[in-house]
């Protein structure tokens, strides 16, 4: 077929007015057709145009005045116009083929004749030119001028009436089918025509009500515009007095009525949920169990096949039924169950057509939920994705707790929710709610439908509260709180119940699976944050009470050591003798130190448990007191050479006692891991006076891959077996990074530490108490070494 294009070069469309054909014999046929059609229109007070030949307006007029229609007076007041089609072809044909821009000018000008250009009159007109064309071979050209009328319907509403003489397509199928499409209705006129025309118009209904159909559902987008086409503009389309669509639920043992048109408010509340399998099964659940369609022509074959529906029928009616399953994929999702009132009866071209439009209403349903799937996928995962960082930002379990109400209520589309957990009794209680009464939660606070020993617990959904004896002590609570369905969800931390979600809806309500495990991965996700919590406090109270056993074994020392410093001073005083003399004399000295030891064990545990630790800097010379560390450590290992060299200026601003401590791990350490024959050697160069330098020398060498974790805390016994010993958290060990095992090549960034410490000093950034952690070490260090940079120690120096 050849299409006109308008000016802009776009194609004409499909009129949106009725455009009528209808298919004659006889030219009397046709006269009484133009004559009821032209009444009509008349006794409307509308506006009739007719352009026909000279003998049909003859036939047709004498028709009106038998009928006493006034013609002359509709003639002479313009509501009827009365034109020639031979002259009015010749006004926009261009050959043997019409002239678009002609046409369009010559039917605009005679439509607006016909309503004297007076705005909201109504137009019907009937158009004889396509017979005319058709009739002299021109079929081409004829199915261009009903193109044409299209493309003038779409831009102005009118009436259009057509007529064909059904012996032009005797042998032309093909071109009657093709005259059909272009037009919303065909028909033959009465009972005449051949058979093989009236089944060509037949299947050209069908064909254009299938295009109706399939071009709508093609148009909609979303799932209430699916819902719309495949029930509202179906029945509409179809002539059908009632459609219902339902859909198989997600349980696979219920359909759901999605969408109706023309049922009563009590049948489409009755028909809300069917159960598939009951014992009174409906014409739409039989054809959606088995899977084929099922027709039933009368009342008579209703109620034979469902007698249990008698109540229902309406005696005084006369329809058939026609049910179609809704396959997509191989898979039924629902049924399609239509009425017809005062229908034929189907032949099987019609119900093969009904079966094809279920067929496309099933792909576009799947269409949609396939949407809907991928859109609720996409938005799980934001929302999951949401929770996750609010939980991980988190900071208490309360804030935990309001993300989680959050994100369930949300996805789960309710107002009302709470959680409850375990506390300290085996009861479980409010930590967090949203749109609940406090009489509400008093009345249910320590509720749960699981006891606390229950492993593995599962969701409970009561779909309908006061259809659920189980709730039955709760129905008056229920009824004042406004409650139709609940769901609880349980917290659980691997098998081990920690508490529960509770949602709550106004309605009875069923939960999908896809809400149900969207509603459980949240609740993992308070119950992993609640494990975590609870972890963290246990370990906090942990931490703390080791330090506080720190604290109580230090100050319980004090007892035994006293006891050997009264043990040594009472020696001394009754034995007096040159030879006990030195060694109860470094008896009381090392009893001293273990004494600040233990103050000092005192001071860090003190830290740890949130106070400082207090300094005690006064200006020392720091000879005599590596000088008691050094002989010491040399009466306690003989074997060994021990040697002091001292140069320069050794005084400073600093606290003995951790000056002390720090000589003596490091000499210490020194000897555990040198070797005898090498000795150790101790140097303080006091020659800058901007820092003193000390140096511990011995012989041998520390294994390179040992060097990073050489002072971590009880790597000594690793060390000494050839293991690498595992890194632990930073403390207090002043030797660490002050006298760390560095080879030469690092003493560039030891300098530079050095000279930024003593800048500190200098500045009075001292302080007499420091925090935590690694601060300790830092400060510490600053305010024992104001003068002394971190040592070099060119060969082995082990860990304490």
């Amino acid at each position: 077929m050849v299409r006109m294009l308008r000016e802009d070069g776009s194609t004409p469309t499909p009129g949106s007015g009725p455009h009528l054909v209808r298919f004659y014999e006889t030219d009397d046929a046709l006269a009484h057709i133009i004559a009821d059609f032209v009444s009509d229109g008349l006794a409307a007070r509308e506006a009739v145009l007719v352009i026909a030949t000279a003998a049909h307006r003859a036939q047709v007029k004498a028709l009106l005045d038998q009928r006493d229609a006034a013609i002359d007076e509709a003639l002479i007041a313009g509501r009827l116009l009365l034109l020639d089609a031979d002259e009015t072809l010749a006004r926009f044909m261009d050959g043997s083929s019409p002239s678009w821009e002609r046409f369009y000018a010559t039917v605009n000008g005679i439509l607006d004749a016909a309503t004297g250009g007076a705005p909201g009159v109504t137009v019907r007109a009937y158009g004889e030119m396509v017979d005319v064309l058709w009739r002299a071979g021109h079929a081409e050209a004829a199915l261009q001028v009903e193109e044409m009328w299209n493309a003038v319907q779409r831009d102005r509403a009118f009436t259009l009436l057509c007529a064909y003489v059904v012996d032009s397509f005797q042998r032309d199928a093909a071109g009657l089918r093709r005259v059909s499409e272009l037009h919303t209705h065909a028909h033959t006129h009465g009972d005449g025509g051949s058979a093989s025309a009236r089944a060509i118009l037949a299947d050209a209904r069908r064909n254009h009500r299938l295009q109706q159909v399939t071009a709508a559902i093609a148009a909609a987008v979303t799932r209430d515009e699916v819902l719309e086409t495949v029930v509202d503009k179906l029945a509409r389309t179809l002539g059908a007095s009632s459609v219902g669509l339902f859909l198989v639920g997600e349980d696979r043992k219920h359909v759901l009525l999605a969408r109706q048109v023309g049922y009563t408010d009590d049948g489409a509340r009755a028909l809300a949920r069917t159960p598939l399998d009951g014992a009174r099964a409906l014409p739409v659940t039989d054809s959606i169990r088995r899977g084929e369609p099922v027709w039933i022509d009368d009342q008579a074959a209703l109620l034979a096949r469902y007698p249990h529906l008698a109540s229902v029928v309406s005696p005084d009616r006369r329809y058939r039924i026609a049910c179609m399953p809704l396959v997509a994929h191989g898979q039924t999702i629902g049924g399609l169950g239509l009425t017809f009132d005062d229908a034929p009866p189907m032949d099987l071209d019609e119900r093969a057509f009904l079966q094809l439009v279920a067929r496309y209403s099933a792909l576009a349903l799947e269409r949609v939920r396939l949407q809907d799937e991928e859109r609720t996928s996409r938005e799980r995962a934001e929302l999951l994705y949401g929770l996750a960082r609010a939980v991980i930002a988190a900071r208490t379990v309360e804030e935990v707790f309001d993300a989680a109400l959050d994100a369930i209520t949300l996805a789960l589309r309710t107002p009302r929710g709470e959680i409850l957990t375990y506390g300290h009794d085996p009861v479980m209680h409010f930590r967090a709610w949203r749109g609940l009464s406090e009489g509400y939660r008093a009345a249910v606070d320590g509720h749960s439908p699981w006891s606390r020993e229950t492993r593995d617990a599962e969701p409970i959904v009561v779909t309908d509260v006061a259809a659920d004896p189980a709730m039955a002590r709760f129905q008056a609570l229920f009824r004042d709180e406004q409650i139709g369905a609940l769901a609880f969800i349980p917290l659980c931390a691997g098998t081990t119940l920690l508490g529960k979600f509770m949602l709550y809806y106004g309605a009875p309500r069923e939960l999908r699976p896809a809400e149900l495990d969207l509603a459980r991965a949240i609740a993992d996700h308070v119950a992993a944050a609640l494990s975590r919590f609870a972890a963290v406090a246990e370990l906090e109270e942990t931490v703390r009470f080791n330090e506080v056993f720190t604290g109580v074994l230090g100050h319980d020392l004090r007892n035994p050591l006293g006891a050997i410093v009264t043990a040594a001073q009472l020696a001394m005083v009754k034995n007096p003798s040159e030879k006990l003399n030195k060694p109860l004399s470094r008896i009381l000295t090392s009893s001293a130190r273990m004494s600040r030891m233990i103050d000092q064990l005192l001071d860090f545990t003190h830290v740890r448990l949130g106070g400082g630790v207090p300094l005690h800097c006064q200006h020392l010379d720091l000879v005599p007191i590596v000088r008691h560390v050094v002989d010491e450590l040399d009466d306690a290992h003989p074997e060994w050479t021990l040697s002091l060299d001292v140069g320069g200026d050794t005084t400073g601003a600093w606290d003995g006692d951790r000056l002390a401590q720090l000589f003596s791990n490091l000499v210490a350490n020194a000897l555990q891991h040198g070797e005898v024959a090498g000795g150790v050697r101790v140097r303080l160069d006091g020659s800058r006076p901007d820092h003193l330098r000390a140096e511990i020398e011995n012989a041998g060498a520390i294994a390179p891959e040992l060097l990073p974790v050489l002072f971590e805390p009880l790597a000594g016994g690793a060390i000494a077996q050839g293991r690498r010993p595992r890194p632990r958290p930073r403390a207090l060990h002043l030797a660490r990074d002050r006298a760390g095992p560095r080879r030469d090549d690092r003493r560039g960034v030891r300098r530079r530490v050095t000279d930024d410490l003593r800048d500190r000093a200098a500045a009075g950034s001292l302080s007499s108490r420091v925090a935590v952690g690694d601060e300790i070490e830092e400060r510490v260090a600053v305010a024992d070494l104001a003068r002394v940079p971190p040592r070099r120690v060119d060969l082995g120096v082990g860990p304490a």
